[in-house]
């Protein structure tokens, strides 16, 4: 009983090690690989994020990215997979999710996407908007009459801070800045 206590102790404190040291960074690549021919979202790049846990289908052709706060596995936006796969894959989520005793949650899930989502019982909250502005409007119709803007603008051109619009694709230089 006493050697097997300490296999399964040594087991259980080397099990996190051996998946950061050899099952993580193969997950990243086949996670990577299935952003490039998924991935559409704005928050696709925060998805390979270290403090992020990923998910895999049972056939490996998409993942979710989640956290877990609070009993609830919180996940970045919607699964990266195919649209097809889309309301199989959550299910499957959330039978492993009911396993671990864990609510789910999709946040920032992009419109096109909530038809589905609802159709599977989820509700949405909507939490804040984006901001799109037409930045030649701005310059020329919102700064000029806006006080608190010209006196920001006024100290940005003291400092010599310089606005560019850079359009891609971006030089080697450029990014490694």
């Amino acid at each position: 009983l006493g050697i097997f206590s300490i296999i399964y102790f040594l087991f259980e404190v080397f099990e996190p090690i051996k998946y950061k040291l050899f099952t993580e960074p193969k997950e990243k690549i086949l996670a990577g690989k299935i952003l490039l021919k998924h991935g559409k979202e704005t928050l696709d790049s925060f998805k390979l994020w270290g403090d992020k846990m990923l998910f895999f289908n049972t056939s490996r052709t998409g993942f979710i990215s989640y956290n877990i706060a609070n009993n609830v596995a919180v996940c970045l936006g919607y699964p990266v997979c195919s649209k097809q796969e889309l309301t199989t894959f959550v299910n499957e989520f959330e039978h492993y999710c009911k396993q671990k005793y864990l609510a789910v949650c999709f946040l920032q899930v992009d419109n096109k996407y909530i038809d589905i989502f609802e159709k599977l019982d989820y509700k949405k909250i909507k939490i804040g908007e984006d901001a799109v502005i037409d930045i030649n409007v701005f310059l020329k119709e919102v700064l000029p009459k806006n006080k608190d803007m010209r006196r920001i603008k006024k100290k940005f051109e003291e400092e010599n801070y310089i606005v560019e619009v850079l359009t891609p694709p971006h030089s080697s230089n450029l990014l490694r800045q």
